[in-house]
């Protein structure tokens, strides 16, 4: 039985959640039931139920000791039903009620949806900052949005705080939240990943808030530094760096950031001793009291009985309320609501003796003072933005008391008691800021109105938007770069120019329209709640693809038949004046915020000429721990225009990503996030390049995530054209011929929703087949010297080519292994071609039995005959025949087929006899040994995916299924005929997604434009 501090786990068990509890992530309610041991010793019962309480109880004793704590007390009263999705707190006796369960209900329902509730020690390099945000903020005046939410020039104060706070450094964060806490979790998680968050169950102060993290932190073993900001603050990085700086430097333990007194006249007293050293820190309401203290003893002086009036004109003269006093002279105005007046001893005594001065300790004497000579001798206020080492935090963090004006736990006490801590000095340093810019903080609209005004005219500057705008081209940057608010008035319009431009773009298809301009305007509105309003922005776009024919060949220098499809990434990129690229994405969920640094990249790396770079071992180590990270497609476009433009360092850019394209489903959706980053950076840094060239550096830079394909997917999404087929060669890339998509004829996309159970198995499956063109290359070109100044492609193993007749490429294919070790290989290939084998060695492993040569050389040579007769087929209207030859296509990624009721492995091995049948069938004008209608065996197809091609091939209207993209899971395509598109896909859904219990995934498709920045 698990014992957890009073608290003993009995059982746990699961069930369906209540309809419509908000149980955020799925359907499954989890119920534990402890048993607790309050002091009387009898048997209380603890039954906690709700969806996200997975460890909740561990959480509460290990890291927050006071919620714990409030549990125990609510237990002590007897048997307790807390229901977090629900949001019911029961007795043996029925309904709870009690404002302390109440309290308790929502804290823990609170913690059990923070989306983290650790730090990540390792990500905050020595430092963390506290984010106190658990105060009501009533001041605000708003009953729904918790303060700092309040939007700060289009982005919430709480966000705005943490990118300023990461700008100068820190990049780990506590978020301490209380009362309306999920809001400000909600805000702050949906675009980021780097903050825990504790609750403050006692509203006790800013101490009592700090506290929660100092439990959080020491039971990690945090031994950092901790930067404690209070979460109305504003801060400019030029202040937050200051202060690290000058922390650091002076090796001090504990700062705290200090301004002029007549900026902020009610921040709290900064007080030093005559060496300069602070020595406390008096809250106004702390001088407030003493002031009132004096008058009130100057009245007794005066007068032999005081009226209550009087007194309550002298409160409200200091005061905005007497509501304010009432923790100040709780005994006073206990009195004083009784109307009756006051003689002058009955006031002496109402008057605590230890509020009618202020007395501290300096240099080993105390000193005593009036509260003028209090606001005399303070200059200077305390900004609420402290630095500690964490030995000086968690010293004094945890013995704060309540013998204060406002009765709370007071952060700024930490000072005082460091300050007079007899066993050991602590070095205490003032960072004074520099204007009262630096520092803002706002406790009512009308602060907060002015903070937005000085926001509002800073990130309009022209200064900024002139630098952005001037490394882009005039005309485009009219076009193309306009305010964010401006995109989001001009999609909300909608007007003829737009209407125009998606009509370029995606064809006439206006329900198509419809949904994409939504998708513009969510993206564009994520940016403000992100970003801001103030920003110029561009949206750059890239579609999925779809190949008709030509599968794992365009690295080969083959042919493809490519056409965009309606689904794609949309960016909305934001110019800046560093080379820092910050990306959020609209699935904030399964999308966490990231940013980096293109300068700091490349400090990390060995930067050579691209290739030895992306094959050294730092960068493969990088690419193996990062595997599935969705920067890296980032990170990949701009290392590889970065290494393109090696005399100018990039400027980045602030992104917001949205898109539809189903992932790891062979439809490109890595490809196109390459190519729209890639499209946002060439325009925003005004690049010269050629389109040909785009697509190579694309495709180049996203071996930087470990693959090493080619640029075909890259090229068919920057050259697509609407309603067109596009059939395309390789090295150099080029544009052969464009077919329109046959009358007649539907093309669907099928999802399997089957990926790769191992990302890094797929890679080395992926990069071991390239590795066997190379190897059949290598092998060819040194069997066959004569040939070997002609062969320069893959490609060009082929008899017209060679000058051979059409059986006779048979010949070249029998001489090569049907399997071939590495160090069999490497003994047989010399020259340039044994040091191309040994750099493509290095993206994976040697497979067992060596490189499978001659079935995945036949798929290869076939399959780049087989895309360059399409363009004839389909010109020809000849769909019969396309179809056929998707179907040998598939066959050579098949691994299993049907054998009666069973499914069974498929052999698409190359022995010698069957290649010597082809030949000699061949060169007696057999046309079905025509190398085109074999199928080879490059294999990387799945059961499931067979399943899916063989089951669409069975529909009557079906001529022609094959896997689409790189394989391993992911999507097939089938050509059906227009009359039976709606039953195929009825049949399908029943057939297959049905039997699997799978969401049903069966689109028809429209070719859209190639990727671009959208231009009006």
């Amino acid at each position: 039985m698990e014992k957890i501090g009073r608290l003993s786990l009995l059982a746990s068990f699961s069930c369906r959640a209540k309809k419509g509890a908000d149980t955020s992530s799925n359907s499954c309610s989890h119920t534990q039931v402890y048993e607790y041991s309050p002091e009387s010793g009898e048997r209380v019962l603890l039954v906690l139920s709700g969806s996200n309480n997975a460890n909740l109880i561990n959480y509460l004793y290990c890291f927050a000791p006071e919620l714990y704590a409030a549990l125990c007390c609510c237990l002590d009263r007897g048997n307790l039903f807390l229901d977090l999705d629900g949001m019911e707190a029961a007795t043996a006796d029925g309904e709870d009620d009690n404002p302390d369960t109440r309290a308790l209900l929502e804290g823990l329902a609170a913690v059990a949806l923070f989306p983290k509730r650790e730090v990540n020690l390792e990500a905050a390099q020595g430092m963390v900052s506290v984010i106190l945000c658990g105060g009501k903020g009533s001041r605000m005046r708003s009953k729904e949005l918790h303060k700092v939410c309040f939007p700060i020039a289009g982005r919430p104060a709480v966000n705005r705080l943490l990118d300023q706070l990461e700008t100068a450094g820190v990049h780990e964060h506590v978020v301490v939240v209380g009362e309306k806490g999920l809001q400000i979790v909600r805000e702050i998680a949906e675009i980021r990943d780097n903050a825990a968050f504790v609750y403050q169950i006692n509203e006790n102060g800013t101490g009592n808030a700090a506290k929660q993290a100092a439990y959080l932190l020491q039971s990690q073993g945090y031994k950092g530094n901790v930067l404690v900001v209070l979460g109305d603050k504003v801060l400019e990085e030029t202040a937050t760096e200051r202060m690290l700086h000058i922390f650091r430097e002076s090796g001090a333990d504990v700062a705290v950031m200090v301004a002029d007194k007549r900026f902020w006249p009610d921040g709290g007293r900064m007080v030093y001793d005559r060496m300069g050293r602070p020595v406390d820190i008096v809250e106004k309401r702390d001088v407030q009291k003493i002031l009132l203290s004096e008058r009130f003893l100057n009245l007794a002086g005066e007068m032999e009985r005081i009226p209550a009036c009087r007194l309550l004109e002298e409160i409200l003269a200091v005061l905005p309320s007497d509501s304010k006093a009432r923790p100040m002279f709780p005994e006073l105005m206990e009195r004083l609501d009784s109307g009756e007046d006051l003689d002058r001893s009955e006031l002496d005594a109402l008057i605590p003796k230890t509020s009618r001065k202020y007395v501290y300790e300096a240099n080993g004497r105390q000193i005593e003072m009036s509260g003028e000579e209090l606001e005399r001798m303070c200059n200077t206020i305390n900004q609420a933005v402290y630095l500690f080492t964490s030995e000086a935090f968690y010293r004094r963090i945890f013995s704060l008391g309540t013998d204060n004006a406002q009765k709370e736990e007071y952060l700024t006490d930490v000072i005082r008691l460091l300050a007079r801590d007899s066993e050991r000095h602590w070095k205490i340093i003032p960072v004074p800021v520099r204007d009262k810019n630096e520092v803002l903080s706002f406790n009512n609209p009308e602060e907060l109105l002015h903070i937005e005004e000085y926001y509002n005219t800073k990130e309009a500057n022209l200064t900024f938007r002139e630098q952005a705008y001037a490394r882009i081209d005039e005309e485009l940057r009219k076009r193309a770069l306009r305010p964010v608010t401006e995109w989001v008035r001009i999609l909300e319009e909608f007007g003829p120019e737009v209407r125009a431009v998606f009509g370029k773009i995606y064809g006439v298809n206006t329900d198509l329209h419809r949904e994409r301009r939504e998708v513009y305007l969510k993206t564009l509105r994520k940016f403000i709640r992100v970003y801001g309003a103030h920003h110029p922005v561009i949206i750059s776009r890239s579609p999925g693809r779809i190949n008709l024919m030509g599968r794992h060949v365009d690295h080969r220098g083959g042919y493809t038949n490519y056409m965009a499809i309606n689904c794609e990434v949309v960016l909305a990129a934001g110019v800046r004046n560093d080379d820092v690229i910050e990306i959020h994405n609209v699935d904030s969920r399964n999308f966490r915020p990231r940013n980096f640094s293109i300068g700091s990249e490349l400090s990390r790396l060995p930067w050579d000429e691209w290739l030895n770079m992306i094959n050294s071992e730092k960068v493969l180590e990088m690419i193996r721990s990062s595997s599935g990270d969705w920067s890296n497609y980032f990170r990949a476009a701009a290392l590889r225009l970065q290494e393109k433009f090696k005399g100018r360092l990039l400027f980045g850019f602030n992104g917001v990503l949205s898109g539809n394209i189903p992932l790891a489903a062979g439809l490109s959706s890595s490809s196109a996030v390459v190519v729209t980053a890639a499209e946002a950076l060439t325009f925003i840094n005004g690049l010269a390049i050629a389109p040909s060239d785009f697509v190579d550096l694309c495709g180049e830079g996203e071996w930087f995530l470990g693959t090493r394909g080619g640029s075909g997917d890259h090229t068919a999404l920057k050259f697509a054209e609407k309603g067109s087929i596009i059939h395309m060669g390789f090295h150099p890339v080029r544009i052969e011929s464009v077919a329109p998509f046959p009358e007649g004829y539907a093309l669907f996309i099928l999802q399997s929703h089957q990926s790769p159970r191992k990302p890094e198995n797929a890679m080395q499956i992926y990069n071991e087949k390239v590795a066997a063109y190379e190897a059949a290359q290598a092998l060819v070109k040194s069997r066959y010297p004569l040939f070997q100044e002609r062969i320069v492609h893959f490609r060009d193993i082929n008899s017209e080519h060679l000058g051979l007749k059409p059986h006779e490429i048979y010949d070249i294919l029998i001489d090569l292994p049907e399997r071939i070790t590495r160090s069999d290989l490497m003994t047989a290939i010399q020259g340039e071609d044994r040091e191309r084998l040994e750099k493509v060695f290095t993206s994976h492993h040697e497979p067992e039995g060596g490189y499978e040569v001659r079935r995945v050389a036949l798929f290869g040579l076939a399959e780049i005959r087989r895309a360059r007769l399409i363009p004839e087929l389909l010109q020809a209207g000849n769909m019969e025949g396309t179809g056929r030859l998707m179907n040998f296509s598939h066959d050579g990624d098949r691994v299993s087929r049907m054998n009666g009721l069973e499914r069974v492995n498929y052999d698409n091995s190359c022995p010698d006899e069957y290649i010597a049948s082809l030949k000699n069938r061949l060169a007696a004008c057999d046309p079905t040994a025509e190398l085109h209608l074999q199928p080879g065996g490059y294999g990387c197809s799945t059961p499931l995916i067979d399943e899916m091609v063989d089951t669409a091939l069975s529909i009557p209207g079906v001529i022609g299924a094959q896997l689409s993209g790189a394989g391993l899971g992911g999507c097939i395509m089938a050509l059906v005929k227009e009359e039976s598109a709606e039953s195929f896909r009825k049949i399908m859904i029943d057939a297959f997604y049905r039997k699997y219990n799978l969401p049903h995934s069966v689109e028809k498709c429209f070719p859209i434009e190639g990727s671009g920045v959208v231009a009006l």
